[in-house]
């Protein structure tokens, strides 16, 4: 029952943060090549969102991967993908000004 309830509670955190119930946001990051093999990159759409850290999550919600991203980052940002089985994945962009986007990718092989 612990299970469910952190899974529920990680899907709600999910669609909050992806903007599912937002009308207002546009997406400030994208990453590409989705499906993934190796690497993705983080590209930033707009000049105003600065990110800060990045987090990877898996499927169920388990933290896989960590990025503190220093002050003077060049973007696009470079996330290797190598060492993650073959999945779905989220990636949370934290920025400077408070704003978590989140993000779906493919690990394929």
């Amino acid at each position: 029952m612990k299970a469910l309830n952190r899974y529920i509670a990680f899907l709600l955190f999910m669609l909050l943060a992806t903007g599912v119930f937002a009308q207002d946001s546009k997406p400030a990051f994208r990453v590409a090549p989705n499906p993934a093999d190796d690497y993705i990159e983080l590209f930033f759409e707009t000049d105003n969102a600065t990110p800060s850290a990045i987090r990877v999550f898996d499927l169920i919600g388990n933290q896989v991967s960590a990025i503190n991203v220093p002050a003077n980052n060049t973007h696009p940002i470079k996330i290797e993908t190598a060492t993650l089985k073959p999945g779905v994945y989220f990636l949370s962009v934290y920025t400077t000004s408070g704003r978590i986007e989140t993000l779906k990718f493919l690990k394929a092989r």
